[in-house]
Parts: structure tokens; sequence; C-alpha cells
């Protein structure tokens, strides 16, 4: 899932508001204007909570299978911890950690849920030969089963994605034959989906109303709104989009088993004027070009020109917060996204960056609220910042 999730999404740039036609005869008509009064524009740690929110999961996706457990666990019911251990494919199952007991007995031991995340590599044609031999699919939901049982496991995250659409129904059958595996074995299964789109490959693949009906949990990955291919930069999940990414995604996989996925990471775009590359710590930045405006104040020079390709990296939550300290006066508030906007012409290029942080957050727990939605996930562990979990765990307590 979605930390990079480096979740291959580069080819995918989705716009919820151009969904196609096949996606938007499923959505769910309502007047959401007198719902969405009740939602702040922007909330703050430090601002009362008016209701509980009660969440009945909460998932966090680790691809770095550190055995360290977060000091804080978030509250919930049920706190999911999800490591990328497993990949399959034709050939059969791979585990892609060593000392996995280790880690499963630590997280179990701090209270934690393991539902190791199990992908196909966003490989198409390697996808399509799994999926097109019955027993490769046998063979590897027996395996899995197999290793639920050895490590204790209490279920799966199914991370399939870039997959032919000539596939899908094939992705569905498989879906079906796991799910009816995991739940003769009482193991929970879930699956992420990215939001409808008219992309094939990255959205239309997943049949998510039949898919729905085999899984425990669907994961609506909602960050990526503007995928690291693009030509002039954007947000990673800015608060109309995924409110539109949930309200498509509704109608087709239902309040009971969607979990809305947030992205605890961001990206610095940056166009050169020079060739050269922007330094990785933010102390290190040429100088901000300046001017004079009608009012006698010195403020960023707009003007520039930007010319050439937008490069992207990603920053995290943890890390944006030196930014954010270093450039705070040049950081402004997008009211159309929900989003803090910083823009600056330096010396060499220009760099803009779309801030996620505790209160675009909030938002989009907001957005959960607003649909009854009891279950969150976040890409990724390692990306939040010092003190989020604790943070995070002290809202969730808010009682009515």
């Amino acid at each position: 899932m979605k930390v990079v999730k480096i979740i291959a999404l580069a080819a995918l740039s989705v716009c919820m508001f151009t969904a196609g036609a096949a996606a938007a005869q499923h959505e769910k008509k309502e007047d959401l204007s007198g719902a969405e009064k009740n939602i702040h524009r922007k909330w703050h740690l430090e601002e009362p909570v008016p209701e509980k929110r009660h969440l009945e999961t909460i998932l966090i996706w680790d691809p770095l299978m550190k055995t360290e457990v977060p000091p804080v666990k978030p509250a919930a019911e049920r706190v999911v911890i999800s490591p990328t251990a497993f990949r399959v494919s034709k050939e059969g199952v791979t585990l892609r950690k060593a000392d996995f007991k280790e880690y499963v007995d630590a997280y179990k031991a701090s209270g934690y849920v393991v539902w190791p995340l199990v992908d196909n590599n966003f490989d198409p044609e390697a996808t399509h030969a799994f999926l097109s031999d019955e027993k490769a699919q046998e063979m590897a939901v027996k395996t899995l089963i197999n290793y639920a049982r050895r490590y204790g496991l209490e279920g799966y995250n199914l991370d399939f994605e870039n997959i032919n659409y000539t596939d899908r129904d094939r992705l569905t059958r498989f879906v079906e034959r796991f799910g009816t595996a995991a739940r003769e074995n009482k193991l929970c299964l879930s699956m992420d989906v990215t939001p409808v789109s008219d992309s094939e490959n990255w959205s239309k693949v997943y049949d998510r109303r039949s898919l729905a009906k085999h899984l425990d949990y669907v994961m609506l990955m909602a960050y990526d709104e503007v995928g690291r291919m693009s030509s002039a930069g954007g947000p990673t999940a800015s608060y109309p989009w995924v409110l539109r990414a949930v309200q498509l995604s509704l109608p087709l996989i239902g309040k009971e088993k969607l979990v809305l996925g947030m992205p605890l990471y961001m990206r610095i775009w940056y166009c050169s004027r020079d060739g050269t590359e922007l330094p990785e710590n933010p102390t290190d930045w040429p100088p901000v070009i300046m001017k004079t405006d009608a009012a006698g104040k010195t403020v960023p020079d707009m003007t520039v020109a930007v010319s050439g390709k937008w490069k992207a990296r990603t920053l995290t939550l943890k890390d944006s917060a030196a930014i954010r300290e270093q450039y705070k006066e040049f950081i402004r508030w997008d009211e159309k996204l929900h989003l803090s906007y910083l823009h600056l012409p330096l010396k060499t290029g220009t760099v803009k960056i779309w801030f996620e942080d505790e209160g675009t957050l909030r938002e989009k727990l907001a957005v959960a609220d607003l649909y009854h939605l009891k279950s969150v996930a976040f890409w990724r562990k390692g990306f939040e910042g010092e003190g989020f979990w604790q943070d995070f765990a002290a809202f969730e307590s808010v009682e009515k």
C-alpha cells in the first residue's frame, strides 16, 4: 500500500472530477452541502473535537519491516501493522524478511494485529501469467495459509497494482479463491485499490463491487492525486479530491468495508533553471528571488519564468517540519484545496510544495466521519513526525 508508496503510481494521473462514465453511473447522488458545513476549514491540534471518533481499525503499512515497535500505539479497537513481507508470482510465494518471526512476535507482544502485505511486484505480464494459472494460485493461497498458521498471523492485505485490464475477471476470481480460504481459516482478508478513474491498469481493473463481496476490508489509497511524473506538479491528496474519491467508492464497496488510506508524505516539486539539482538539506537551498511590490513591501518574485521539467522528491511528514519552519513567511493557505502551499522562486529554480500535516489529516478523518467509515490506514510507518502517534492517539480517545 500507500511511501514513498513507492507504489509505482507513477503512471497514474487520476482526476476524480472527470471520472469516466462507467464509474459515474455508480456514483451515489446526495446533497452534501449541509453535512459539509459541519467540517472545519482546518483543524488544529489544540482545538476541541466535537465528538468521539470511534475507529474500528487503524492499519499502518510498513515497507522497511524494522522490528522496533513505535512507543505509542494509536487508539482503535484494532491496530494493524502490515509489513510488505510477501510477493506472489507463477513461480510461488516469496517471503522477503529473514527474521520474520521476530518481527511478528514483537508487534503481537505490543498489542498489534499483523496482516502482512502480499503484492504482485506491480508487473502486469507476470501478474497475467499468475492469474492465468489456477494451480499457481491454488498453491499460493495454500502457502500463505500455512505461513499464517506458522507465524500466528490474523490476516493478509493484498496490494495488486498495475494489472492488465483484460485480467479484470481473473483478478476477481483469485480474490474469491483467497477470500474463501481465508474465511475457512478465520483470517481477515483486505485489498488495496486506487480511486475510481479512467486508467485501465490502475483503476478500472478493480471490479470493486465484486471484489468487496470476497473481502473483509477494501483500502482506498487516497493519495498520489498528482503522480510523480506530472509535468507541472500538484498535491498528494487535496481535501476535495479525497472527498470525491470516497464518494465514488462508497456505492461500490459500502461503508462497513471501505477503509480510507491517508498519506504521511507529500512531494517537493522542483524545476531547475540552471540544470542543478535542489540540495537535499533545505538549509542549503539557494536564496529566494525577491522584489518590491506596489506597496513597497519585499515579496517573492512570482513573475520569474519557469520552464523545463518538474522533478518530484518524496517529502515525509517528519522532514517537512524543517521546511515549514524555515519558509513559514512564504507559506499560504489554499482555501480550495485545504492545504498549505509553498511557491519559492529560487536563484537556481522554482520549488512548489503542497503540505500534508496533522491538520489536513484531521480533515480527511472528518471525511471518514461524514460517511461513517470505521477504519483508516496510513502509508507509511517511518514517515510520521515526532510525537505523531501520541497526538493521534490522544485525538482519537476524546469522548463525546
